[in-house]
């Protein structure tokens, strides 16, 4: 029995579930109650997406409760599940869980977070411009085309990290 658990995919696994219960546990305890870095997430993407949507020409409508919307449409709220905040923290989680030399993953935390923030923003900007044509492609494209496309994004990154992590590794070697 002792000899499955160190086995590498095992010990991946292990070492996700456990980043994973920490960060419920500061996340859900702590964080999300607290409310002050969802809602500053959420003011900063707004407030980019704002900027991209204007640079396009659009007339664009914000309020301090998190609503984003385009001249002529009822808006955007974006929610705590919409910040990118979980979408990080389970980027970083994959990351930090795989076995790789510490200064590597975090160089790559920092760079793959900072894209997954603006995936995020141009995903409310795609929205909003959704918005202009049809509540229900957006409620749609909302629920499963973005959902996909930033989860798949997030592997992506995941299996990048691996496979220049084997490389690094073969160099060395």
């Amino acid at each position: 029995m002792l000899d499955y658990l160190k086995q590498p995919m095992v010990k991946f696994l292990l070492r996700f579930a456990g980043l994973y219960i920490l960060w419920f546990l500061l996340y859900d305890v702590w964080l999300h109650p607290d409310g002050a870095l969802d809602a500053r997430v959420a003011f900063y993407t707004i407030w980019m997406a704002e900027d991209v949507l204007q640079l396009f020409g659009y007339v664009v409508l914000t309020d301090s409760a998190r609503i984003i919307a385009v001249e002529g449409t009822s808006g955007l709220s974006v929610g705590d599940a919409c910040n990118a905040v979980t979408l990080v923290a389970l980027f970083a989680g994959f990351i930090l869980a795989y076995p790789s030399h510490w200064r590597r993953k975090f160089r790559y935390i920092g760079l793959g977070a900072v894209s997954i923030v603006v995936l995020n923003v141009l995903r409310i900007v795609v929205l909003a411009i959704i918005d202009t044509v049809s509540r229900e492609w957006t409620e749609f494209n909302h629920t499963y085309t973005f959902t996909f496309l930033m989860y798949g994004y997030i592997f992506l990154l995941w299996y990048w990290f691996v496979k220049r992590d084997a490389v690094s590794d073969e160099n060395r070697s």
